[in-house]
């Protein structure tokens, strides 16, 4: 069973940027991961969810781990122009 990418939100939105950078890369080699496989054309067993439903679930995650990244890194900035 996959997680909506709402709920995976919730679930990591208090992690730090580090924190985002490595899951971000962990997404990143999971969807590689995937990518070798499709090529793969003696892949036999079907898996379920299904690899493309994995796949497309990956994508939506990153979107939400590099929009977090995003809001990260501009909370940042304002700390470091109000800090001066």
């Amino acid at each position: 069973m996959t997680t909506s990418p709402e709920a995976f939100k919730k679930e990591i939105e208090n992690l730090t940027l580090e924190e985002l950078l490595i899951l971000r890369d962990e997404i990143f080699k999971s969807l590689k991961n995937y990518e070798n496989k499709e090529k793969d054309q003696n892949n036999l067993f079907e898996t379920s969810p299904s690899l493309k439903t994995i796949y497309n679930m990956q994508t939506e995650y990153l979107k939400v781990v590099i929009e977090l990244i995003i809001k990260n890194q501009e909370k940042e900035k304002i700390r470091v122009l109000f800090k001066e």
